[in-house]
C-alpha cells in the first residue's frame, strides 16, 4: 500500500473569521488535497489518513505556521486510485493566546528581614547611659516590598541572570528610584508543547528605603559608625586613650578627620556599596 502523490488543489479551498464575543476572533482555512494511491484494493480510507504524506492533525498550514490542522477527513473517493482529502487549519487559540504575547504578571507582597539599627524612629542614637553603642547592635524587622514579575520569553540567558543576581538598579524601575531595588533572583523553566517552545520566567525584586537620615539611593549599602581603636592627634595616628590616659579596650567614635569624639549625636556614618549597580532596563522581565 503506497501513497504515490499528495497535491494541494485550488478547488475546495475556503476559510473563515468568526467572533464569539466581539472582542476576539478565530481564524480557519480549509485546504483540499488530491491523494493518489497505487493499490486500489488495499489502499483504504485508513491507509490514506494515516500516511505521513497526507496532512496530519497538528501539522502546520503550508503557508501559515500560526495555523495547525485540527481536522483531516476524506471528502470522497473519486476513483479507485484518487481520494479527495480536506484539512481544516485553525489557530491554536484565540489571537493573543501565543504564550509569548501574554502580558507580564506583576505581584506585590512583603518580606521581613532582621537588620541591625543604630538610631530610633526620632533619629536619636541607640546607646546606653554612658553613650556607648550596644554590641551586638539592636535588630528590628525591615519590611521590604517584594515585586514578582512572571513572563514568558523566547530565550533565557542564564549568564545575564547570574550577573544580575543581587544587583541593585542604577536606573529608575517601575517608578522606583535608583538604588532601591535589589534583584533577589530569576528563575526560568523551559516549556515545550506541540505549538511553542519558550521559557516561563519569574523574577523577584526586593525594594527597600534608606536608613534614617540616609538617602534612598543608599538603601542597600552597609552603614557603619566611624569607630576604631586608633585616633588621630595632631595628624598622627595613635592608639586611642580614655579620659584617664589609658588605652581603650573598645572602639571609640571618630569624626571625618579620624579624631576621637564622645557625643553619639555627632556620629559619622560610613556608607559601603556591597552590591553591584546595573541598569534593570537591560533585563527582559517587564
Amino acid at each position: 500500500m503506497t501513497v504515490v502523490s499528495v497535491t494541494r488543489t485550488w478547488s475546495g479551498q475556503g476559510g473563515s473569521i468568526a467572533s464569539k464575543d466581539a472582542l476576539s476572533f478565530e481564524r480557519a482555512l480549509d485546504e483540499v488535497f488530491d491523494v493518489v494511491v497505487n493499490d486500489p484494493v488495499n489502499d483504504d480510507n485508513n491507509a490514506v489518513l494515516t500516511n505521513p504524506m497526507v496532512p496530519q492533525a497538528r501539522d502546520q498550514h503550508p503557508d501559515d505556521e500560526t495555523l495547525r490542522a485540527t481536522k483531516v477527513d476524506i471528502q470522497s473517493r473519486v476513483s479507485p486510485t484518487l481520494y479527495k482529502v480536506k484539512a481544516v487549519y485553525e489557530a491554536p487559540g484565540k489571537p493573543g493566546q501565543n504564550p509569548l504575547n501574554q502580558p507580564t504578571i506583576i505581584k506585590f507582597s512583603f518580606v521581613d528581614a532582621e537588620e541591625p539599627i543604630d538610631e530610633d524612629v526620632n533619629g536619636a542614637p541607640i546607646v546606653n547611659v554612658n553613650n556607648e553603642f550596644f554590641d551586638p547592635p539592636v535588630k528590628i524587622a525591615f519590611s521590604d516590598l517584594v515585586i514578582t514579575l512572571e513572563k514568558n520569553i523566547a530565550f533565557f540567558d542564564p549568564i545575564q541572570a547570574w550577573t544580575y543576581k543581587n544587583a541593585v538598579n542604577s536606573d529608575s524601575f517601575l517608578g522606583l528610584a535608583p538604588g532601591t531595588c535589589r534583584l533577589h533572583g530569576i528563575d526560568a523553566e523551559e516549556v515545550a508543547d506541540t505549538d511553542y517552545t519558550y521559557f516561563k520566567q519569574k523574577a523577584e525584586i526586593h525594594v527597600r528605603r534608606g536608613m534614617p537620615r540616609t538617602a534612598d539611593q543608599y538603601a542597600w549599602y552597609k552603614r557603619l559608625a566611624n569607630r576604631g581603636m586608633y585616633e588621630k592627634v595632631s595628624g598622627k595616628l595613635m592608639k586611642a586613650v580614655d579620659d584617664a590616659g589609658a588605652e581603650v579596650t573598645s572602639p571609640v567614635l571618630l569624626n571625618n578627620s579620624g579624631a576621637k569624639i564622645t557625643d553619639p549625636s555627632l556620629t559619622v556614618w560610613l556608607q559601603f556599596q556591597v552590591y553591584t549597580s546595573l541598569p534593570f532596563a537591560a533585563l527582559n522581565i517587564l
